[in-house]
């Protein structure tokens, strides 16, 4: 029995997308459609906005790292003066 494989992620997604956008295009105009006009006027539409949204995507997790490692470096600076300048946790008192 056939089986689909179906993307499992956004990349391989928009890739699908992409695949299936390029073959429409190099189909001539007079040869039989292999999906009907509406699904093809949906490619259309959904495509841009997904590469769109993706992009977007891309973006926020870009400025997610950053604040991540920012917030780490803190969390380091803190864990050294709580175990060395502190004086409740200080050898010296």
């Amino acid at each position: 029995m056939p089986t689909r494989l179906l993307p499992q992620a956004d990349v391989p997604y928009l890739d699908a997308l992409e695949a299936a956008q390029r073959k429409l295009s190099s189909i001539p105009s007079g040869a039989p459609r292999i999906i009907s006009p509406a699904t093809e006027a949906n490619l259309g539409r959904i495509l841009p906005l997904y590469r769109s949204e993706l992009a977007g995507r891309h973006d926020v997790v870009g400025q997610q790292t950053e604040a991540t490692l920012s917030v780490d470096l803190k969390k380091e600076e803190l864990r050294l003066f709580a175990t060395h300048l502190h004086p409740k946790n200080s050898s010296m008192s």
